[in-house]
């Protein structure tokens, strides 16, 4: 068996599964500064945590894509993880930095409705 990796386990596997989230901000906007990358590095590790989830890295790419490194358990279904991040995060963010987002024509939407899951 595969000794030298370090595999998670739960009650009838082992498992290692790695993927990489990309999601765009609405429009490419670049908006993201300091405050709202903070805010949104500790709103990704909360949501991904309570569903099991380690995130290992959130990149902030060009102001206006944010990468997450993420591990996960296989019973997690990826298409409903990253549905609840994107309407969680957006709902925070959008509270907490609603006028800097309204001058910007963020009001309603924050993410882009696509988004790239790779492992």
């Amino acid at each position: 068996m595969l000794l030298n990796i370090d595999f998670k386990r739960n009650r009838h596997s082992y498992y290692k599964l790695n993927y990489n989230l990309v999601v765009g901000i609405y429009k490419a906007k670049k908006i993201i500064n300091y405050s709202i990358e903070e805010h949104l590095k500790y709103v990704i590790k909360q949501n991904f945590e309570k569903h099991d989830c380690e995130v290992e890295a959130v990149k902030i790419n060009d102001l206006s894509e944010v990468t997450i490194k993420f591990s996960a358990p296989p019973h997690i279904k990826l298409s409903a993880l990253v549905n609840n991040f994107k309407t969680v995060s957006s709902r925070l963010i959008r509270k907490e930095f609603k006028e800097y987002l309204e001058k910007r024509g963020l009001e309603k939407h924050f993410w882009e409705m696509e988004y790239y899951i790779y492992t």
